[in-house]
């Protein structure tokens, strides 16, 4: 930086060694009047640049400013070389300088022409240069959004959407490539710097210094030699043409000497003036000089920024190529996930497709459950109806027979009590009868033992009927044997009254079991007599009580029957409408059965293949929002980066603000350029940043769509859910009413039995 100030001191001493040489010697050029400015007032602006700062501009204004300070250096040596000449000629100065002070010299003018072209060379070269980077800046930008666009119609195209048209070629502009890891504005200011350190050494400064403080004294003497020789000059031909008066000058040569003495002070004044300003310059570049020790010291403070702003800038090179991988990266993913995209798009309308169907299914399914519901609450109400008025009964039935209870469990201590009474006369007739049979076995051994006794004397009998038949048999067959008659007599008496005897033994015998069993008889008809008469005021009270029971009985059968009719009009009503139910379910089912399942079966393999889609598009949307983070932040970081970038450009803008001197209007071209290098990059920073946007914005889109086909997705599941919640109510209903018909049946069926079981113990 301190070379640079070193540089511009230079050249404002040139200018100002230049002004000083056209105000002595081109008179014409610069003419100083007492009404128009001095040299020191339209020198009071610094001829300092205000872009040192710059990055990619400080070397191309170092090598143009050496250029022109040889430039500079060949017009003071063209001036040097006239003055002399002038000098040389002097001694005709009569009517040279009333030609100089009436036109100026050709000369001049060249040495004038020649350096507005070499000033106009160097502005033109400059700007060529700042648009040739430009250009190539832009050819970059143009050239990647053109490959950009090419890839997009490429994936429009193979997506199998219209062809949107082909962008012409652009034409390439040759350039030198920049080294790979380094920027052109950054190469171009190292290499000026490398050879502004080799030309402007401190010896070379030093000499130009000294050379430049010796031109203006050595001018000034030059010129205040040829005044004082114009002076003497004029002093001589005054003092010749008053010493010879003798000689009669001409009064035109007079005039003219008069002229010349007038020219000569007003010289002087010029002189004096010029001398002034250079005192004064003198003291501007003292002033000049103190402004570049504190600005020297202030680039020692600097030297150390720039260090660290290089290493920073290194960085950043090597995090920008690392970016450039990462971009390229990002490129493909996004290639990749906007072919994704698409399918998920196509996806999506076939989705749509569906879910219109499925809506469309589920409106005609949701008008026929309608329909549906509208009967079945009409039918709930009647039954609901039927329900309260069989509801009532159930309550009047409930309290009867509570009633009947209570009477039935006195009944059954009442029964009780008998039965425990029946019980111990049971025990006595049962010991009766038990001494009754031990009499009856004890008869019938002896009625054994008579039959014995009554079987032996028949066979006796037999015997002797046997005998008595022989013996007939022998008398007839001995009828002439010579008998007598008593002997026959007596055998015959003999055997009569053994025969007689043996029928009173069989008469007595028959006699005696005919009393045997009149007595046997005899003793039953005691003992039933003794049991009737022993019960006989028992049986009065239990044939009174079995009247009221059988009373009450008959009161309960009739009651039972009523119950029996309600129940059974109550079980008409609960069956009519069981059998309603059934016809709505079994009309519904014949008429929707074999629909409503393949409906049901089609909406619930498309709610499955819904929530694998969802699911699948959540698991993308998941991969999808990971991706938008990592782009956020990069993007985040992006954005740290030119915030950085911006506030460093504040400071340079704040420094050339500082550093603004008189040179703006020259200097301004420059820095409006640099600013409108500086606005190109934003807004292309900023079309990059409306691309990023515009990509976000479409994924915002695609999720915003992700989300409002899972909203619809969850409708049409809660819609399924409450659909089968209905079901299971009116499943969950019919449960409970045929629960309750069952328990009416089984308490109706309890309490036949009973009564039957009462009715028949009784």
């Amino acid at each position: 930086m301190c070379y640079q100030c070193f540089y511009y001191v230079f050249y404002l001493t040139s200018l100002s060694l230049r002004v000083s040489s056209c105000f002595i010697f081109q008179g014409k050029a610069l003419k100083v009047h007492p009404g128009k400015p001095s040299l020191s007032a339209t020198m009071q602006k610094s001829k300092i640049p205000t872009n040192i700062n710059q990055p990619g501009r400080a070397g191309l204004l170092q090598t143009d400013s050496v250029d022109q300070l040889t430039a500079d250096s060949r017009n003071t040596n063209a001036n040097l070389t006239t003055v002399k000449r002038r000098l040389r000629s002097h001694s005709a100065f009569n009517e040279n300088f009333a030609k100089s002070r009436s036109q100026p010299s050709t000369a001049a003018i060249s040495v004038a022409q020649k350096r507005l072209l070499e000033n106009d060379y160097t502005t033109k070269k400059k700007k060529y240069a700042i648009l040739r980077k430009e250009l190539v800046d832009k050819q970059k930008i143009t050239q990647e959004l053109y490959e950009s666009i090419n890839r997009l119609r490429e994936k429009v195209i193979s997506l199998g959407s219209k062809d949107p048209g082909k962008i012409e070629e652009l034409p390439q502009v040759n350039q030198v490539p920049a080294k790979k890891g380094q920027t052109p504005g950054i190469s171009e200011n190292v290499e000026n710097c490398q050879n502004r350190v080799e030309i402007l050494t401190q010896e070379f400064i030093k000499d130009l210094e000294t050379s430049f403080q010796q031109i203006p004294e050595s001018l000034l003497s030059i010129c205040q030699e040829a005044l004082a020789k114009r002076t003497e000059i004029i002093s001589w031909l005054t003092d010749f043409g008053q010493e010879n008066t003798e000689l009669n000058l001409d009064p035109e040569i007079a005039k003219q000497l008069s002229q010349y003495k007038l020219e000569n002070a007003e010289l002087e004044l010029r002189y004096e003036e010029v001398k002034r300003s250079q005192n004064e310059f003198a003291s501007r570049t003292k002033v000049l000089l103190s402004e570049i020790e504190r600005l020297k010291n202030q680039d020692r403070l600097t030297q150390d920024q720039l260090k660290v702003l290089r290493l920073k800038m290194d960085e950043i090179m090597a995090e920008l190529l690392e970016e450039r991988e990462r971009s390229n990266q990002v490129k493909e993913k996004k290639t990749n996930m906007e072919t994704q995209l698409q399918k998920a798009k196509n996806r999506i309308k076939e989705l749509e497709v569906q879910v219109t169907s499925n809506e469309n299914h589920l409106s005609q399914l949701q008008n026929q459950t309608r329909q549906k519901e509208t009967g079945n609450e009409q039918r709930a109400r009647e039954m609901q109806r039927s329900l309260k008025s069989s509801d009532g009964l159930v309550a009047q039935l409930e309290k009867q027979r509570e009633s009947l209870e209570s009477r039935l469990i006195e009944l059954k201590k009442d029964i009780d009590n008998k039965q425990a009474e029946i019980n111990e006369m049971a025990e006595k007739f049962e010991q009766k009868i038990d001494n009754v049979n031990k009499d009856l076995d004890e008869q019938k051994k002896l009625q054994q033992e008579t039959e014995v006794a009554l079987n032996e004397a028949q066979e006796r009998c037999r015997q002797l009927e046997k005998k008595y038949e022989e013996m007939c048999e022998l008398a007839k067959k001995s009828k002439e044997l010579n008998v007598s008659d008593g002997e026959h007599k007596e055998n015959e008496t003999r055997l009569r009254n053994e025969l007689e005897s043996l029928r009173g033994t069989l008469t007595e015998k028959d006699e005696k079991l005919e009393r045997l069993n009149r007595e046997k008889e005899e003793i039953i008809a005691v003992m039933h007599q003794a049991a009737n008469e022993d019960n006989e005021a028992t049986r009065e009270k239990l044939t009174a009580k079995l009247a009221m029971k059988t009373n009450e009985l008959q009161a309960l059968r009739a009651e039972n029957a009523a119950l029996r009719r309600r129940q059974e009009l109550v079980q008409e009503r609960n069956s009519g409408s069981i059998n309603q139910m059934a016809e709505v379910n079994r009309k519904s089912s014949h008429e929707n059965g074999k629909a409503l399942s393949n409906q049901t079966m089609e909406v619930q393999q498309q709610i499955a293949d819904l929530r694998n889609a969802l699911s699948e598009t959540v698991r993308k949307n998941g991969e999808l929002q990971k991706v938008l983070a990592k782009k956020e932040i990069e993007l985040e970081k992006r954005d740290k980066d030119l915030k950085e970038q911006s506030k460093i450009l504040r400071v340079r803008d704040e420094v050339i603000g500082l550093i603004k001197g008189a040179d703006q209007r020259s200097n301004g071209n420059n820095i409006n350029e640099l600013r409108d290098v500086l606005d190109g990059n934003n807004r292309d920073m900023a079309q990059v940043n409306k691309q990023i946007a515009a990509k976000a914005e479409q994924l915002r889109e695609l999720f915003s769509t992700l989300e409002y086909k899972q909203m619809q997705i969850r409708q049409l599941e809660t819609m399924v859910r409450q659909m089968d919640e209905q079901q299971e109510r009116a499943q969950a209903q019919r449960t409970r009413l045929e629960n309750r018909i069952a328990q009416l049946e089984l308490a109706l069926m309890g309490r036949n039995k009973e009564r039957s079981k009462g009715f028949s113990f009784a």
